[in-house]
């Protein structure tokens, strides 16, 4: 899978445009296996946040995430202090499949194509049928991001708390799990890396980055 050089540095002028938006209906889910461990312009948030004081930290305590390759990961260690990317989605979904390329490349190039590496993390919370299918579908075709264990029953209060009715979906948070935007994916689309420092100017959070 080829991930990395959709964007050249040329994309932070946002004139880039990749394609239309489309999104599917979710359906169920069902499975197991390492991944099923329990455990633009800045735009109104479009949702409350969560309790006072809390943060993304919070949002997932008591929770481990995993990695592409099945590592358990902290989510202290990885999303303190970081614009943080909920990407609702699923392998079966062909406008998933079309869309996830393309964040794939634009993580690669916020990641790996600045200095210091951007403050983004995006955690993946599968629609699958399966914990495979889920394994298969970040394997095949995600960057190195995190993800949510496909049997964590944590996936229906966040697709609940951000009205996830049809996927793909990219929300776009702050530290304290309020939404910049909800329309990440389309963002991305239409402006390339450009819309990563609109997201980044309401983040409230530290900043020693800089396009």
């Amino acid at each position: 899978m080829r991930c990395g050089g959709q964007f050249g540095s040329a994309a932070w002028d946002g004139s880039r445009k990749i394609g239309p938006s489309a999104e599917v209906p979710r359906r169920g889910l069902a499975g197991s296996s390492l991944y099923s461990q329990p455990s633009v312009p800045p735009v109104a948030p479009l949702c409350p946040a969560w309790p006072a004081g809390s943060n993304m930290v919070d949002v997932f305590s008591g929770r481990l995430l995993v990695s592409k390759n099945g590592r358990s990961v902290d989510p202290e260690e990885a999303l303190q202090n970081k614009v943080v990317g909920l990407y609702f989605s699923a392998g079966w979904c062909s406008p998933c499949r079309d869309f996830t390329p393309i964040l794939c490349d634009f993580y690669t190039e916020l990641l790996s194509g600045t200095h210091p590496p951007a403050p983004f993390e995006v955690v993946f919370i599968s629609s699958d049928h399966s914990a495979e299918e889920m394994a298969g579908y970040m394997h095949a075709m995600h960057g190195n991001w995190l993800a949510l264990p496909f049997h964590d029953p944590y996936k229906h209060d966040l697709k609940k708390k951000y009205n996830i009715t049809a996927i793909p979906k990219l929300v776009i948070v702050k530290q304290t799990g309020e939404v910049i935007t909800d329309k990440g994916r389309k963002q991305i689309r239409d402006k390339g890396l450009s819309c990563f420092q609109n997201w980044l100017e309401v983040a409230d959070i530290f900043q020693n980055f800089s396009s």
